[in-house]
């Protein structure tokens, strides 16, 4: 299904990994990367619904990231997972 949310390109993407090991066997791996390519404006794609989805979402949580990487830095924003436990 096409997105535009930076989650679920890493689940898809970490989802093809496990593919790939489950596969091949546990193997030594240096670098993963990722390209998403095809890009459209949002407004232009049309999307399924879901049942119980919420209104607001990763969607905008995504364009808030966007938005403080542009005006404080692109290391500004980050995911919680990345910071150690001795940072404030």
């Amino acid at each position: 299904d096409p997105t535009d949310v930076t989650s679920q390109v890493h689940a898809e993407a970490f989802r093809l990994f496990q593919v790939l090991t489950d596969q091949a066997g546990p193997r030594r791996i240096r670098l993963v990367g990722v390209r998403v390519e095809g890009l459209r404006h949002r407004a232009g794609s049309q999307r399924q619904l879901e049942l119980g989805e919420r209104e607001r979402g990763w969607p905008e949580a995504d364009r808030a990231v966007d938005r403080a990487g542009r005006r404080f830095g692109r290391g500004a924003v980050r995911p919680a997972a990345l910071l150690g436990g001795d940072r404030p």
